[in-house]
């Protein structure tokens, strides 16, 4: 499952060990910033909901949210504590070492 950052790794990590039923997201939107055309591919999908794992926030990013015309959650680093400290205690500090 590719991940862009250590968070996605740890929310990877998280719902694969509690059997929670993901897939990684392919699929792209279409959203206009500053009168262009940009393409948006939000993380995860569980069931109908997108799910971004998102490190900070930008104009840009609130606005490609704002138009996403799905049901979709965004994971800040508030939401994902729970999740990287799981992970941390289960496979140590160093987990990003066990993605190749």
């Amino acid at each position: 499952i590719w991940c862009d950052s250590s968070w996605e790794l740890a929310w990877v990590i998280y719902n694969l060990d509690h059997n929670i039923i993901f897939e990684k997201n392919w699929k792209k939107f279409e959203y206009e910033y500053q009168g262009k055309i940009h393409h948006y591919i939000p993380d995860f999908k569980i069931g109908e909901e997108f799910i971004e794992v998102k490190g900070y926030m930008t104009d840009q990013s609130l606005e490609k949210i704002k138009q996403f015309p799905y049901k979709i959650r965004i994971l800040g680093k508030n939401e994902l504590k729970p999740i990287i400290d799981y992970v941390e205690k289960t496979y140590g500090k160093k987990y990003i070492e066990l993605y190749d």
